[in-house]
């Protein structure tokens, strides 16, 4: 597998998000009546931003990445086992995000994110358990005032707690 070709497959599974977020607004949020109306009583607005800026942005790195050139020239690039050493942190993450998308239906973001932060921060190399509790914990905090607080917006609870 080339360079490029592992770039392709995982901007394909990068792009399961957006699309993951656009059916969940148009399910489990039309469900409950939240994902129309105005900016104060619509909790789908952030969601729906953010998969509309993480959509543009994998389009652009899908058109750069068929622009660039092929990596043929480079035979390490061509083992599979190399692109995961390479990108053993990325791969992490990612999953990491994956396994916080399923927590964050059932759990709601207010138990699920803390989970989410720390373990990222692990995976990236952070091993301060008092920093990346820190962390985790006054970023959470300080988004939940954010959105509950000054915006008036609801931040969903799961379905295990709500």
């Amino acid at each position: 597998m080339n360079n490029k070709l592992g770039q392709l497959a995982f901007l394909s599974f990068l792009s399961a998000v957006p699309v993951f977020v656009f059916y969940d607004i148009g399910t489990r949020f039309a469900e409950r009546g939240v994902n129309t109306g105005s900016a104060e009583n619509n909790a789908a607005m952030y969601p729906r931003l953010v998969a509309i800026l993480l959509a543009g942005l994998l389009t652009i790195q899908l058109f750069r990445t068929v622009r660039s050139r092929s990596d043929a020239e480079h035979p390490r690039a061509a083992r599979i086992g190399a692109m995961f050493k390479t990108h053993k942190r990325a791969i992490a993450v990612f999953t990491i995000f994956l396994i916080y998308l399923w927590a964050f239906r059932w759990f709601g973001f207010l138990y699920s994110t803390p989970f989410f932060l720390a373990l990222t921060q692990f995976a990236l190399g952070v091993r301060n358990p008092l920093m990346v509790g820190a962390y985790a914990l006054g970023v959470t905090a300080a988004v939940y005032y954010s959105f509950s607080e000054l915006l008036n917006l609801a931040l969903p609870a799961g379905d295990f707690f709500g």
